[in-house]
């Protein structure tokens, strides 16, 4: 049995939208990876290694300089690592030590998973 999709509002046209302009595909190909349920984290896949790309030239260009210690905790340490809160911003860093970074990562995805949860209603499926 074949599952008709029904689009419930317009923030799946404007996910098509950006996905299509973010990986150059035609809107046939992009509304199939929405279907399968992969449009939203592709568009942030894209984003965060657009984002990681710019920061590391940045940072080897001495336009970012890696501080020598984490912004959270303030543990002295060689080993911080650059992280995004936001991929539109890729040149906004905080930098983290291990630990703050693996503590930031499990607040982030528990706010998107209420977040998807909330957005769940997106596609309607009969």
């Amino acid at each position: 049995m074949v599952k008709e999709l029904h689009i419930s509002d317009s923030s799946c046209v404007a996910v098509a939208n950006e996905l299509a302009e973010l990986t150059k595909r035609t809107p046939h190909s992009v509304v199939r990876d929405l279907i399968r349920g992969e449009g939203k984290h592709h568009i942030k896949r894209i984003k965060g290694r657009k984002a990681r790309r710019m920061a590391n030239a940045a940072q080897k260009a001495g336009i970012l300089i890696k501080p020598s210690a984490c912004e959270t905790c303030l543990t002295v340490t060689k080993e911080l690592n650059k992280h995004h809160e936001d991929y539109d911003k890729p040149l906004e860093i905080v930098w983290l030590c291990d630990s703050c970074h693996g503590k930031r990562f499990a607040e982030m995805n528990l706010a998107d998973w209420i977040k998807f949860n909330e957005d769940s209603e997106l596609f309607n499926v009969a």
